[in-house]
């Protein structure tokens, strides 16, 4: 399978109904693990075709079989100690693309998440939910999983950087269920982005430093 069947396979799918991964006929992909992951960071990357590519459904579907387990395995394989830590590392990093490259050009302009809410399947909801449906949340810290922890943090608080509030307040959500775990690093993100916060953040800012988030 290459990039462009892979992609065909998540996204070239039917919007009515039962979302296509959880009918009865479906078929995980036949693919090695690695290759799934590698694959999977190809996508990521190509985020900025997406939009014009399928409808918003096809996408969101799509990418929550990336990233949400009860969509699929995949999400689980960017924890799979048997994959290569620098495959799974450009997956979870690329995740980044899909908030500066998708979600940024789809919800600029959008308010706030908590306050307006968002219809499922709906880039709005996929935004702010993304780290809450993503699989580890840092608990329990494990000396083990150190390594693929810091590239989820350090991914998280990259998207702070993407300046549209929807992409900040889904990276503030993901933070905030970080806080058991990395509060220190929590701590750090959140600071440094509050001097530009926008008013609608400032106390979700301030309730995900403290791990305060649903």
């Amino acid at each position: 399978m290459n990039l462009t069947e892979f992609t065909n396979y998540l996204f070239e799918r039917p919007t009515d109904g039962l979302e296509w991964y959880f009918r009865d006929e479906h078929e995980d992909p036949s693919v090695a693990k690695e290759l799934l992951v590698e694959l999977t960071a190809g996508v990521f990357m190509q985020a900025a075709s997406m939009g014009s590519q399928f409808s918003e459904g096809q996408v969101c579907m799509g990418l929550r079989c990336l990233v949400n387990p009860s969509c699929g395995p995949i999400a689980y394989l960017y924890l799979d100690a048997s994959i290569d830590f620098e495959v799974r590392k450009r997956a979870i990093a690329g995740m980044r693309f899909v908030f500066s490259d998708l979600f940024a050009q789809k919800l600029e302009g959008n308010g706030a998440y908590r306050e307006h809410g968002g219809l499922p399947q709906s880039y709005g909801e996929t935004c702010y939910m993304w780290w809450d449906m993503f699989p580890r949340h840092g608990i329990p810290r494990r000396a083990d999983m150190e390594d693929v922890d810091s590239v989820i943090c350090q991914t998280i608080g990259s998207v702070l950087e993407v300046d549209v509030l929807a992409c900040q307040e889904s990276a503030l959500h993901g933070l905030g269920h970080w806080f058991s775990s990395r509060p220190d690093e929590v701590e750090t993100a959140v600071k440094s982005f509050l001097p530009r916060a926008p008013f609608a953040l400032q106390q979700y800012a301030f309730e995900a430093m403290q791990g305060l988030v649903q």
